[in-house]
C-alpha cells in the first residue's frame, strides 16, 4: 500500500509494521533483468534500484529493517513458479 494512501492517524496506529512507501520509487524500481532461456529453466536477476533499497530491506547502522523483497518473494513463491513454469513451456513448444 502506498503511504500516502493513509492518513496521519492511520500510519501512526496501524498494527502492521511494514514500510510505507510514500513516492511509489521504491516499488517501481523493482525489475527483471538479464533473463535468459535454457533447455532446463529459467535465469534473470531481480533488483530494486533506488539507492536507499538495500537500507530499507537490511537496515543500517541504528535504523531498523524494513524487509520487503524477501518476503514478496515468499509470500508469492508459488505463483512465481506457476508463472516461470508458463513461460518455460510456452519456450519449449
Amino acid at each position: 500500500m502506498v503511504g500516502s494512501q493513509l492518513s496521519t492517524e492511520e500510519r501512526k496506529s496501524h498494527p502492521d509494521s511494514r514500510f510505507y512507501t510514500w513516492s511509489s520509487d521504491l516499488v517501481n524500481s523493482i525489475k527483471a533483468e538479464k533473463v535468459q532461456v535454457f533447455v532446463n529453466g529459467l535465469k534473470g536477476e531481480v533488483t530494486a534500484s533506488e539507492p536507499y533499497a538495500t537500507r530499507i530491506e537490511l537496515g543500517d547502522a541504528g535504523v531498523r529493517a524494513f524487509p520487503f523483497f524477501g518476503p514478496a518473494l515468499e509470500e508469492e513463491a508459488v505463483a512465481i513458479v506457476a508463472i516461470l513454469g508458463a513461460a518455460v513451456s510456452k519456450v519449449i513448444k
